[in-house]
């Protein structure tokens, strides 16, 4: 299958982990993906895609308009990375 989809892979991340980037290898390919994972709205030449960077799912701007300093997800290279509404809260509440 898909990297994205291949839980054996997976499988050897903590499942408590969530501050670390996933790698591009498991995003969610664009080609595989005609709307939003979130609201689902269609992407569109207006619409664009974009990636969470905690899950690695596709998103319209307003459900990934999140963004947390990349110094917080082990990548202190990045100034900020996009992060997805569920992930930004998941970040929140670990913080918390």
């Amino acid at each position: 299958g898909s990297p994205a989809g291949d839980s054996e892979q997976l499988d050897d991340l903590d499942e408590g982990e969530i501050d670390a980037l996933l790698p591009r290898e498991y995003w969610m390919p664009d080609e595989t993906c005609v709307q939003c994972h979130s609201c689902a709205f269609a992407f569109s030449l207006l619409r664009r895609r974009h990636h969470c960077r905690l899950c690695g799912q596709l998103f319209c701007g307003g459900c990934s308009d999140n963004w947390t300093p990349g110094s917080a997800l082990g990548a202190p290279e990045l100034p900020a990375v996009r992060l997805c509404d569920g992930c930004s809260d998941l970040l929140e509440l670990k913080r918390a």
